[in-house]
């Protein structure tokens, strides 16, 4: 059995992926946030404006970036 720690909480969880149980559903609704933002808000530049307009951390913001099928909005943050 593997130990993860959740890059959420820091908590330990023996489960699949990023975060623990107890985060899959606050990181899911953000990431939900995050891409219905992107799809409204073609234009935006900056990790920081996108993560004050959504309250979501940037952090947080850059790990969804690496999920993919975010092509089309990762060269307007570079």
């Amino acid at each position: 059995m593997k130990i993860n720690r959740c890059i959420r909480c820091g908590g330990f969880y023996t489960s699949d992926g990023d975060v623990c149980p107890n985060c899959v559903t606050k990181d899911n609704m953000e990431l939900s946030v995050f891409k219905s933002y992107l799809e409204n808000n073609v234009d935006e530049t900056s990790l920081n404006n996108v993560s004050i307009k959504t309250g979501i951390s940037t952090p947080n913001l850059n790990r969804f970036l690496s999920y993919g099928g975010f092509e089309d909005f990762e060269k307007n943050f570079k």
